[in-house]
């Protein structure tokens, strides 16, 4: 249970009758540290590009509350997602049929370490915001891969200049 973690992602619709949603923010939950977070964007300029007419002050205000309200939950005992959706309807935002809602709870195993993982789903989930996607391992280079291409490139002749734009290119 340590390495489990909770989350829902806040979502608006502008105008439900044309169904678009988007990801507004992502409340955590991860109950083996007793830790809550709500992650939002800074900057709601997007919405203003999406939805003519958009005015984000009540979003803004809703953004500031929510977040004075995780800041000033402490040490609450979530046993599972039943509890955590009980907590967001309660303290945070009553399920309604508005244009701010928060999404089904989900279970996910923690991403490395608590940080990484907050900042792993704000860049799957507000990668719009200007969060970017996190690099894959498969973009990621051990010593044996830098190794092969560095004599992949004293064999192709030119010596310095080669290793020079492998230096210029970077090793991912």
């Amino acid at each position: 249970m340590i390495n489990t973690f909770y989350y829902s992602i806040l979502k608006y619709s502008h105008n439900q009758a044309s169904g678009e949603v988007v990801n507004l923010g992502i409340l955590f939950c991860f109950p083996g540290e007793g830790h809550f977070h709500f992650s939002h964007p800074d900057n709601l300029k997007r919405l203003k590009y999406l939805f003519e007419g958009f005015n984000s002050r009540d979003l803004q205000a809703y953004l500031k509350s929510f977040n004075s309200v995780v800041s000033k939950l402490g040490r609450i005992q979530i046993l599972d997602r039943d509890d955590f959706s009980a907590l967001i309807s309660e303290r945070l935002l009553t399920p309604n049929g508005s244009s701010l809602y928060f999404s089904k709870v989900e279970q996910e195993q923690i991403y490395i370490d608590v940080p990484q993982t907050i900042l792993h789903y704000n860049q799957v989930y507000l990668e719009g915001y200007g969060y970017q996607q996190v690099r894959k391992d498969s973009d990621k280079h051990d010593e044996r891969y830098i190794l092969h291409k560095y004599k992949e490139l004293l064999s192709a002749g030119g010596g310095n200049r080669n290793l020079n734009l492998f230096y210029k290119e970077g090793v991912k």
